[in-house]
Formats: C-alpha cells, structure tokens, sequence
C-alpha cells in the first residue's frame, strides 16, 4: 500500500474530471470587512443585553 501511494505520489497523472475549477474572486478589502464584523457583533451582543433588561 504504501509502494502505491509512493507510486502515485511521484506520477503525474492529470485527473481532468476531479480537477478543481479556479474561480476568479472579487479582490476584498479585510479591513472594512472585519470593521463590518465587530460593529456588527456588538450592535447584536448590544440588543440581546437590551431584550434581556426588558423582559
């Protein structure tokens, strides 16, 4: 078993129907997506606390 892992490790064998389609993505700026993330967290953690003062 390990002779043929070995084998089709060092083959380079093309598997056209298991290859992975390369999506071009959108270029992202992390920066106001993480700024989006933590605001958006504590207006959420921020309205639980409410609701549950209310109640």
């Amino acid at each position: 078993m390990a002779m043929g892992a070995y084998a089709l490790s060092v083959t380079e064998i093309r598997w056209p129907a298991l290859a992975w389609p390369e999506i071009q993505w959108p270029a992202v700026n992390w920066a106001i997506v993480g700024f989006v993330v933590l605001v958006g967290g504590a207006v959420s953690a921020g309205a639980g606390i409410i609701v549950s003062r209310l109640s």
